[in-house]
């Protein structure tokens, strides 16, 4: 039998096809395939996880910064609300300690506060209260808004103090702190 060259390049000498050559060239594809294709993706979806990440991360720095600011809102207004009310007031203006002294409780028990403190008109202390570990900060001279002071590093925490002045019909009656 002679052999002669035919266009089927994948036969053997006796014109039926060879399944070794054909496999090996079915597996090669099978195998280069999808190696070219995780490459190329691979290549163009780094850039894209990169902007992802850094987009995630920039909302949560943002959110962050929200939370934050609206906690130190709920603080300021939580002071303010305290020394506006007439209870209030009325203790700073009567040189009535325990009503004075439930009220500074309460804004140490209700608010994200480590120490709270009130004064009358003169600058006294009139009632007072902190968490262990905590020394009071510092207080300056009467503001007439509410007024925030330095941070201040106590332990592992920073601390902020807020002044709010107490006042009835226009007259000066202390500060809260």
């Amino acid at each position: 039998m002679k052999w002669t060259r035919s266009a089927r390049s994948l036969s053997g000498p006796s014109g039926r096809p060879n399944p070794g050559l054909r496999t090996t060239l079915t597996v090669l594809v099978a195998v280069i395939m999808p190696v070219v294709g995780l490459l190329w993706a691979a290549g163009v979806s780094q850039g894209e996880v990169r902007r992802s990440a850094l987009a995630g991360l920039s909302a949560t720095a943002q959110a962050t910064v929200r939370q934050e600011q609206q906690a130190w809102n709920d603080a300021v207004a939580a002071v303010t609300l305290t020394a506006s009310r007439s209870t209030f007031q009325q203790a700073l203006a009567g040189g009535d300690a325990a009503p004075a002294q439930l009220a500074v409780d309460g804004l140490l028990l209700g608010g994200p506060f480590a120490d709270a403190r009130a004064f009358d008109a003169s600058g006294s202390l009139v009632a007072s209260a902190a968490t262990s570990g905590i020394t009071a900060t510092a207080i300056g001279p009467p503001s007439t808004p509410p007024e925030a002071g330095p941070l201040v590093s106590e332990g592992t925490q920073t601390l902020r103090q807020v002044s709010a002045p107490v006042s009835a019909a226009g007259t000066p009656l202390g500060r809260l702190v």
